[in-house]
Parts: C-alpha cells; sequence; structure tokens
C-alpha cells in the first residue's frame, strides 16, 4: 500500500504521531479504481531519473532597479516635458542620454522640482526649463548645446507694386487676399 507507506514517511519527517489521518481512512473505503497519473519510473533512462531539476535564477535586484530608474527618467522626461509645453529639443535630449541613469534622473527631478515650485509653466518658463537642464547636463560631463528658442516666423507682408487701373502705380502691402465667396 504505497500511500499509507508515504504517509507513514511524512509523519516520520515531522515527527507526528502514526495514525492515518480520517480522511485516509475513508478514501479506502470507497475503492476508487487506480488510473496511472504518470509514467512508470521503470521507463525513463536513469539519468533522467537522477538529472537535477531545472534551475530557477532569481532576477537580480540591480536589473529590477535598472529597470525602476529607467521607467523614471521615462516619467520625469514627460513631467518636464508637460511643464515646459513642448517636447524636448532633440540636441539636448541626446545629450542627457549620455549621461548615466542616476545622473539623468538628478537633472531631471532638478529641473521639474524647480520649475513646479516656481509655479511657472508653458511658454514664459519654456526657455528656462530647457536652460536649466543643458546647465546640469554641461556640469556634470555633458556636451548641451540649446539654440535659442526660435519664434514662429510671421507672414511678413512686403510692400508691392500693383499696376493699377489707368496705368496708376500705388504702393500696398502684400497681395490681396482672396476672399471666400460667402462672406
Amino acid at each position: 500500500d504505497e500511500e499509507a507507506a508515504a504517509w507513514a514517511a511524512l509523519r516520520a519527517a515531522f515527527g507526528e504521531e502514526s495514525s492515518p489521518p480520517a480522511a485516509t481512512k475513508t478514501l479506502k473505503a470507497e475503492k476508487k479504481p487506480k488510473k496511472p497519473a504518470t509514467r512508470p519510473k521503470k521507463d525513463l533512462p536513469p539519468e533522467v531519473l537522477t538529472a537535477p531539476g531545472p534551475k530557477l535564477e532569481a532576477k537580480a535586484p540591480a536589473d529590477t532597479t535598472a529597470e525602476w530608474l529607467q521607467a523614471e527618467v521615462d516619467r520625469l522626461v514627460g513631467e518636464v516635458q508637460r511643464i515646459a509645453l513642448q517636447p524636448f529639443p532633440a540636441e539636448l535630449l541626446r545629450a542627457l542620454w549620455k549621461l548615466p541613469l542616476e545622473e539623468q534622473q538628478d537633472v531631471l527631478l532638478g529641473a521639474s522640482e524647480l520649475q513646479g515650485k516656481s509655479g511657472r509653466s508653458g511658454a514664459n518658463s519654456t526657455g528656462g526649463v530647457w536652460q536649466l537642464v543643458a546647465e546640469e547636463v554641461r556640469a556634470r560631463g555633458g556636451q548641451a548645446t540649446l539654440a535659442g528658442p526660435t519664434p514662429p516666423e510671421r507672414a511678413s507682408r512686403a510692400r508691392v507694386q500693383v499696376k493699377g487701373e489707368a496705368g496708376k502705380t500705388t504702393t500696398t502691402k502684400g497681395p490681396k487676399r482672396a476672399r471666400s465667396p460667402s462672406l
């Protein structure tokens, strides 16, 4: 009786009394037909039977820390962009990426905290945010170049000479805009 031997071994291993549990007594009384759940051990080669199980390697804490730090840097990049109301300048972002992760986090955390505490966001602080990040990258040995913010181009209306009726020449500002027929 394999089950009884297994229970006896289990009780011996844990130093328990030798009487079988009540659940085992009731199962024996029912007499269910036995079905082999696994292949018999005699069919397996001895190398398989004595081979150690698969090795389970725990993830190193350094990997978890690096993943967390990368996620934190990504979050801070987004936060600084939201403060500035515009995307990171490409050159500045490349210079930031050349720094180690810990320094990237320090730079971005400092920039977001200083801008957040000053209460400035948007167009007024955009140059200040990027300037602050560029200075911090340079202070940490990076090569940050920051071109000044480029204002949107205004459509300049150059003065144009137009020949009107009766051969008169008049000077106007730019070409006339066409109006929609519905106006």
